[in-house]
């Protein structure tokens, strides 16, 4: 029976400390969440390409094409975008001249709002500051058909449009 009382008393002593050591302050302990900043173009349109298509009746018009695409932010930042002729060696100087003079690059936000518009070689290529979020724009590049440039071209490349997202 001395056994017995010995474990009960252990037991006693080890509850009744627990009880008289055991914090009972509540405190709040906090977590700082940092998210990294990004920026991200996506959605482009299915189409990996810009088709401009022109026929006789076009002689003196424009020739358009255009494409979807989003950009992703949590910071503000700001658009580019340029257009490089390719320089085949079939192309003359006036071909390749008339490329660069003669087209357009328009950037519109949802609401039809421009947000960049890049006639030929003059042009600022840059939006404004533009603000976090997720946006949608529409890319349209135009070609003006003068003195028959288009009919010039069978098939094939012309040039590459880079679009460009930096962070202010």
């Amino acid at each position: 029976m001395s056994t017995i009382k010995y474990i009960l008393i252990v037991i006693l002593f080890i509850i009744i400390s627990s009880f008289i050591f055991s914090i009972n302050k509540e405190a709040t302990v906090p977590i700082y969440l940092t998210v990294s900043e990004y920026l991200k173009i996506t959605g482009l349109s299915d189409e990996p390409r810009l088709d401009l298509y022109a026929d006789v009746s076009n002689w003196l018009s424009w020739v358009e094409d255009d494409l979807d695409f989003s950009v992703e932010s949590n910071i503000q930042y700001t658009i580019g975008v340029d257009f490089d002729v390719l320089d085949p060696d079939d192309w003359t100087e006036e071909i390749l001249n008339d490329l660069l003079k003669f087209h357009k690059i328009i950037i519109q936000d949802p609401q039809g709002n421009t947000v960049i518009e890049k006639e030929g070689e003059s042009g600022n290529g840059t939006s404004g500051t533009l603000q976090p979020g997720n946006d949608k724009y529409k890319l349209t590049f135009k070609l003006w058909v003068w003195g028959g440039i288009v009919f010039t071209f069978t098939e094939g490349q012309i040039g590459n449009i880079q679009i460009t997202v930096s962070s202010i």
